[in-house]
């Protein structure tokens, strides 16, 4: 009996060594990836905001906290921060108020089988798997091309500088759709049916189902929606490199595009870089206060399911 127990825990140990062998192979990949590509870029981005560049040497130097006076200097002198803030808070309350608002609707629709909803759903999830690029040229032979010769236009909507940012508002909201829908979507299905079936004997119809129900149970998954989309305040370019490259109008200029296209176009030198990085981290020391703060307060205050 002891030779039989101690066999038993000897195979016992064996596979589960080759249990952590199999999960220490799959993990390591992703790990590996997480500390080279997010933990090293970002410890590197941060050193470097500290330095300069010499172009013709190609060295790195020391140069304390020059990087940060320039800015701090630009944001009172420059007024195109200006223009990239009013942008970047109209991007972020529209992405908010409305993209989500419209994706909650249009998935409680879905959620609920209505009349249509599986065409709509392939309507709505199709530009979320095409090129960016793709549908950037789609959008704007439609709007620019399309829609004058329809309706007898002298020119289009993103030709004409008075409309543009708000057809390009209107392109975001269109092709943010797809992820909003399958995740509060899926959020939805976990609601127990039985739930829902209680309050429909109960007589609660479907606004009330929606918003003492529904709602508070896709509660957290909205928590997340939004803390992300405000985590990208300063990062969101309203995809405006897709449809101008480095060359839009500065009255579109938002602070992910303006940065995006600073790094593009400093990428042979890096002359500009341990500026660009300095940027970087004033503007995550801004965000990272107001996302944790916000987030504790929406899951504090926020409807709960109970």
């Amino acid at each position: 009996m002891g030779k039989a127990k101690e066999k038993k825990i000897a195979r016992t140990i064996r596979r589960n060594w080759k249990d952590w062998v199999f999960y220490a192979v799959i993990v390591c990949i992703p790990v590996v990836q997480f500390c080279i590509m997010y933990l090293g870029v970002n410890f590197n981005s941060l050193i470097m905001s500290f330095q300069t560049y010499d172009v013709n040497t190609g060295v790195f130097s020391w140069n304390g906290f020059h990087n940060y006076i320039d800015f701090f200097e630009m944001l009172g002198t420059d007024r195109l921060w200006l223009t990239m803030l009013g942008n970047s808070t109209i991007a972020f309350l529209v992405a908010q108020f409305i993209t989500k608002t419209l994706a909650i609707f249009f998935s409680y629709y879905m959620f609920k089988k209505y009349f249509g909803y599986k065409v709509l759903r392939i309507i709505l999830f199709i530009p979320s798997i095409i090129s960016t690029l793709v549908t950037v040229v789609v959008f704007a032979r439609f709007v620019d091309g399309a829609l004058p010769a329809l309706f007898g236009m002298e020119r289009g909507g993103l030709s004409n500088p008075d409309t543009t940012f708000f057809y390009i508002l209107f392109y975001n909201v269109w092709i943010a759709f797809g992820p909003s829908l399958l995740v509060y979507s899926s959020a939805m299905n976990d609601v127990p049916p039985a739930v829902t079936e209680a309050a429909k004997l109960d007589g609660c119809g479907s606004f009330r189902e929606f918003w003492n129900i529904i709602f508070p149970n896709i509660w957290s998954t909205y928590v997340v929606f939004t803390v992300a989309t405000l985590a990208t305040y300063f990062g969101n370019n309203l995809n405006l490199y897709s449809f101008y490259g480095p060359n839009a109008d500065t009255k579109l200029y938002t602070f992910g595009y303006w940065l995006f296209r600073e790094t593009e176009l400093n990428k042979a030198t890096m002359d500009n870089y341990p500026f660009l990085s300095a940027v970087g981290v004033c503007f995550t020391m801004i965000l990272v206060p107001i996302v944790m703060l916000i987030r504790k307060c929406m899951l504090k205050f926020g409807p709960r399911p109970d």
